[in-house]
């Protein structure tokens, strides 16, 4: 499953609209009625949309911000898409709007394209650019097909080595799809394409190891059943669930820009349902079997509620874990800033993750939740005792689990994709660390902290107060919990011993 928490590098093009998904349509609605005579009230479906390709390309080419100065009003990066449709089969439309003004920048119809005689193409085509402004004499006709299809092409209009083009469509007399292009070359996004294809390998190889690790739970799991805790782990598998399939259902809009289709995003949302589950029965067994295992082991890394000092040990775990959490950002912010410059890293958008495409983006990052608790149980909590039984090495079986929780990360659009291998696994053994010195939820708060400052401050950005205000809730919403458990503790348990003691591993 592709990991659907915020992208930690900046993601560059991505701004804050001037106009809102609404406005959008109403101005798609009013275009769509005026150029097509459109009688029929309209439905209309609002997706954030981003052109990567030309991000890729100019990001490469270290443009993206002459690009942005030079044409973000006229040919920008970065849209709203509006699905319009009505009464009828082929009443269906999709326009594409500039949030940064309003301005229609193209648009397509579900009409199919008809033949007709070359001359007659060419001169609607031209008389139609003519009408939006565009000067028909500076454009060259270099792509005429027999189903319609037109292409022109500026003969001096250039961004980076690449020449404006007008895609156009024609159905009888009317141009059906009108959408201007800088056509990224054939090489670079070969390239591109071998980059994501290599990162969804390295994603396939982690999800193949994660499995094994999971199948090893079961086993261990089966083997302890008359001594392992099958209990213990129900309240987080559970709570990873429900948030996780929360999630999914309020990134339909992102399953929906990215499938182009309502019954592909629906059935992307069931699969990924049926995902979820799946992770979740793994992250259970790992729950029980590594608890096991480090208690076979005779060393305590997750106190129990009903020790007397539960609720303190809580408190002192999400004090730790927002350390541990500062000193991961700065790694990270270290690792990025090496990346950069000396191995060429650079990022690009993306659509289906962006807050913009979310029913309820001030819900995302409780996401943070699903990610920590997931990741620690699988990767830290049952990984690093069972990689230890395994090679009697701390330091890779630090190392090993951190690589397989890393080849999961590897989607990401961050290149080259290698790096970011590199990246986490860094931040894995990080976290190890924190693991092995203090327990397994030190390590889950600097998680959960972690994401929910990066998610938190990825929705603050937004634009409005409701969206800011979330967004700072999120970055204190841990120490909030860390609270509220010691203080649920507190009114059942007297918490009149020690500390709980420290996990040695």
């Amino acid at each position: 499953m592709r990991d659907q928490k915020t992208n930690r590098m900046e993601q560059p093009s991505e701004t804050v609209p001037s106009v809102t998904k609404q406005k959008a349509a109403e101005l798609a609605a009013e275009f769509i009625k005026n150029e097509y005579n459109q009688k029929a009230e309209l439905r209309s479906f609002t997706t954030y949309q981003s052109n990567r390709p030309l991000i890729s390309y100019l990001q490469i080419h270290k443009r993206l911000g002459p690009y942005e100065e030079a044409y973000r009003d006229r040919y920008p990066l970065d849209y709203f898409q509006v699905e319009l449709s009505g009464p009828g089969r082929h009443n269906r439309y999709i326009v594409d709007v500039n949030f940064h003004n309003g301005r229609i920048i193209g648009w397509e119809t579900r009409t199919a394209a008809e033949p007709h005689g070359s001359e007659v193409r060419v001169g609607t085509a031209k008389a139609f650019l003519e009408k939006m402004g565009y000067n028909p004499e500076q454009f060259t006709l270099i792509q005429e097909k027999e189903e319609g299809k037109l292409i022109f092409e500026h003969r001096k209009e250039a961004f980076a080595g690449i020449r404006l083009q007008l895609h156009l469509t024609l159905h009888r007399d009317r141009v059906a799809s009108f959408h201007p292009v800088f056509p990224v070359p054939e090489n670079e996004l070969k390239w591109i394409r071998d980059q994501d294809e290599a990162a969804q390998w390295m994603s396939l190889a982690g999800s193949g190891l994660t499995f094994a690790m999971t199948m090893m739970a079961v086993v261990y799991t089966v083997r302890g059943r008359r001594s392992a805790a099958f209990s213990r782990g129900i309240v987080l598998t559970l709570l990873f669930t429900v948030i996780y399939c929360a999630n999914n259902i309020n990134l339909y809009p992102g399953f929906k820009a990215m499938s182009g289709s309502g019954p592909e995003a629906l059935i992307a949302v069931l699969l990924t349902h049926l995902i979820v589950f799946m992770i979740g029965v793994a992250v259970y067994f790992c729950l029980i079997a590594g608890e096991h295992l480090w208690r076979q082991a005779g060393v305590s890394v997750w106190p129990r509620w009903s020790d007397p000092a539960y609720g303190r040990h809580v408190m002192t775990a999400m004090g730790r874990g927002y350390l541990i959490c500062l000193i991961l950002l700065g790694a990270q912010a270290v690792l990025f800033l090496i990346a950069e410059r000396y191995f060429g890293v650079w990022s690009t958008s993306d659509p289906v993750s962006s807050p913009y495409n979310m029913f309820r983006p001030e819900l995302f990052p409780l996401l943070a939740w699903s990610a920590a608790i997931s990741e620690e149980a699988i990767y830290r909590l049952f990984g690093i005792v069972v990689f230890k039984k395994i090679v009697k090495n701390t330091f890779l079986a630090v190392l090993l689990p951190s690589a397989v929780w890393a080849l999961g990360h590897t989607q990401y659009p961050i290149y080259p994709v290698y790096t970011r291998l590199a990246e986490v696994t860094v931040l894995g053994l990080i976290f190890g660390y924190a693991f092995l010195k203090f327990g397994f939820l030190a390590a889950l708060f600097a998680h959960a902290a972690m994401d929910s400052i990066l998610m938190g401050l990825s929705i603050t950005g937004l634009g409005t107060a409701s969206s800011f205000l979330s967004g700072l809730f999120y970055i204190v919403l841990p120490a909030c919990v860390g609270c509220a458990i010691a203080f649920c503790h507190g009114l059942f348990r007297k918490d009149d011993v020690p500390p709980y003691p420290e996990a040695r591993g």
